[in-house]
């Protein structure tokens, strides 16, 4: 079985072997065929650029060694939670034909969606190869979201919401720093959603956590009496990838190359959630209170 990523190229490979006597198929053309097996497409194969009703190549491979051959299947191909097999054929159709079940997971970890890249966590590591990169994406993800949740923080900027059952003197949001309020929707007593007005209200991004209150003369409309009457979204975050605070990123890449070193839950050479290093550098910018 293999495993690719939604949103993104990804290289799959295919043993091919002479049905004749058994040895790899090293030289010669191979071509991979990739059909979905769950989905919008199953029963479809992949053409190279779109998904087709009869069986139709998706590419010429590459052969890497010993039969071993490879290809790499653009993003359009992959959805998320959906199930492929991949085959190939040999130009004289002397192969073993089988089909390889692949899984498509969620897509990879980035730089522009997470503070650290799975590159810079492998150069941190000193990782040279590229077999665990999928592993290493998802130990980016969990580790920033753990750090995330840890600090009460947002690392990269990203769009939230937060609900409130009632306007109180001041709103504060959670997960800072505070960028921009986006709206602020509520339910007024007829049961309408009502857009208020920026200018009710005054932002101040420099608290932590971010406030929200009235401007001067204003009052808060009266809403209906339940709960989650108001939404607030916001954004939230330091930028991009690149101005996440040195200290979060070093704290990060410390945590993903303890657990790349120890998979287990509980080792002998770890007996502790977070290394002593990566909490030190977490601390000082936990939000107060939390």
């Amino acid at each position: 079985m293999q495993y690719t990523k939604a949103g993104q190229a990804n290289t799959v490979t295919w043993d091919c072997i002479a049905k004749s006597s058994g040895d790899p198929i090293t030289s010669g053309s191979v071509s991979f065929y990739l059909t979905a097996t769950s989905g919008d497409n199953s029963g479809k194969w992949w053409t190279g650029s779109a998904w087709a009703g009869t069986e139709t190549t998706c590419g010429a491979a590459s052969h890497v060694a010993d039969g071993h051959w490879s290809l790499s299947i653009v993003s359009g191909a992959w959805t998320y939670d959906v199930d492929y097999l991949l085959y190939g054929k040999e130009s004289g159709d002397l192969h073993i034909a089988y089909s390889e079940e692949v899984v498509c997971n969620d897509s990879i970890v980035v730089s522009s969606s997470f503070p650290v890249s799975v590159d810079e966590a492998k150069a941190h590591m000193r990782v040279t190869h590229t077999d665990d990169d999928i592993y290493i994406g998802n130990l980016v993800e969990a580790v920033t979201k753990w750090a995330e949740l840890f600090q009460q923080r947002t690392y990269v900027s990203t769009t939230l919401t937060q609900y409130f059952d009632c306007f109180p003197s001041v709103m504060l949001l959670d997960f800072p720093p505070l960028v921009s309020v986006t709206s602020i929707v509520y339910v007024d007593p007829a049961g309408a959603n009502q857009t208020l007005a920026a200018s009710v209200y005054t932002v101040d991004t420099s608290n932590e956590p971010g406030r929200v209150y009235l401007a001067y003369g204003q009052s808060w409309p009266s809403t209906r009496d339940i709960p989650k009457a108001i939404t607030v979204t916001y954004v939230a975050g330091y930028g991009t990838s690149n101005s996440v605070p040195k200290d979060i990123k070093q704290a990060i890449l410390m945590m993903i190359a303890h657990l790349y070193e120890h998979r287990e839950a509980v080792s002998e050479a770890s007996m502790t959630t977070i290394p002593m290093g990566a909490a030190y550098l977490l601390w000082p910018r936990k939000v107060a209170g939390v």
